[in-house]
């Protein structure tokens, strides 16, 4: 059987497969279903892979709240020696297995997260935890730790990350099955 090829045929058959390439190679902007760019994605993704946190914390958009000098776990954040309860101080609202705020004074002690790599992104749900002390953001950047136990959950908004979520990445994953995936999840190497 003698089968008819021409040179133009192969041309545009390698040309497909050449623009097809370099499509699905290159890096792609994260939009959400309605075509709403993700604020912030790809200088918090160029901030972690740097391991810059000065360039993490000029991401962080800090909520002003009022101190508490009561005890005990979550709530506002704690009012300092010689503060008086009710100063408003300069937060980022931090949950895990205990909610706390870091105060923009001790940030530049903040390790950053490390090695960690992007693994979802996806649309804050009605159902995720907030109120005036904790409040979520419009979009999840998730990481995956080195450890692939671990995950952070950058909270954002145009004005830039509202709150970290530290938490296992079981839980990310039970928290995306309930969200619009916009990114991810992506397979992690054992």
């Amino acid at each position: 059987m003698k089968t008819f090829k021409s040179k133009k045929t192969t041309f545009m058959g390698l040309a497909f497969v050449l623009v097809w390439l370099a499509t699905a190679c290159s890096p792609q902007a994260i939009t959400s279903s309605s075509e709403d760019t993700i604020p912030h994605f790809d200088d918090i993704r160029s901030a972690v892979e740097s391991g810059s946190t000065e360039d993490m914390m000029s991401l962080i958009k800090f909520s002003s709240l009022p101190c508490t000098k009561a005890e005990g776990m979550g709530g506002p954040p704690k009012c300092l020696a010689g503060e008086a309860e009710g100063t408003p101080v300069e937060v980022l609202p931090i949950l895990g297995s205990e909610g706390h705020h870091m105060r923009r004074s001790e940030m530049s002690s903040w390790p950053g997260i490390g090695d960690a790599q992007l693994y979802a992104v996806y649309r804050i749900s009605d159902s995720t935890y907030s109120d005036e002390d904790f409040p979520a953001g419009d979009y999840g950047i998730a990481f995956v730790m080195p450890n692939k136990v671990d995950g952070v959950v950058f909270q954002v908004t145009d004005e830039g990350i509202v709150r970290m979520d530290y938490q296992m990445l079981s839980t990310i994953d039970e928290i995306i099955k309930n969200s619009e995936v916009i990114l991810g999840p992506t397979p992690q190497s054992q």
